[in-house]
């Protein structure tokens, strides 16, 4: 028995630490060149990364390796969110964004050919309205550009990108006051 747990946690730890260079060597990539996996590859990704984290802090802690302690921050990050979040909720909303910014997916708001918009993770406290336009290939994405609307209720997916000039042409619905809704039609140029 303790022969199949060292061999499944030698496993475990080869697959853990696999994922995290993987997804730092992404991380650093998506930086440089604005490529990066389409959500649907790279979210499962993430999620088997940290519960590898919370499986081989159960088999480090007993008996006790040095290990267990960098394994114990993926049980006790999210309670020291809670924690933070009951005893202060600006702190914990912040500490929220930063924990949550790794686990986050950006909601398509609008699909095109293989152009999609979509809206940015801004964080809890952060302000409305901040959109990217994403070119998908295959299981590639690349950001084409970022750009904010104030007070856009919805955007139409018949939008039009213009790669050479790089404008994007777009529809979008916004409203006033009084609750009266206007299509809005705006051209805007991406850096």
């Amino acid at each position: 028995m303790k022969k199949f747990k060292e061999k499944y946690k030698s496993r475990l730890l080869k697959v853990h630490f696999g994922l995290l260079i993987f997804l730092i060597v992404h991380f650093f990539i998506r930086l440089g060149t604005d490529i990066s996996l389409i959500p649907q590859l790279l979210m499962p990704t993430k999620i088997i990364f940290y519960l590898t984290g919370i499986i081989l802090l159960f088999l480090t802690i007993r008996p006790f390796e040095k290990k267990a302690i960098y394994f114990s921050l993926f049980v006790l990050s999210p309670i020291g969110v809670l924690l933070s979040f009951v005893g202060d909720a600006i702190f914990g909303a912040i500490l929220g964004s930063i924990f949550l910014w790794a686990f986050t997916i950006e909601k398509p708001i609008a699909k095109h050919d293989n152009y999609k918009i979509t809206e940015q993770f801004t964080g809890f406290l952060g302000s409305c309205c901040h959109y990217k336009l994403i070119k998908t290939n295959f299981v590639f994405e690349k950001n084409v550009g970022a750009f904010k609307i104030e007070d856009s209720n919805s955007i139409d997916s018949n939008f039009k990108y213009n790669d050479s000039d790089k404008s994007l042409h777009l529809t979008y619905e916004t409203s006033d006051f009084s609750g009266n809704y206007y299509k809005n039609d705006t051209t805007l140029f991406l850096n």
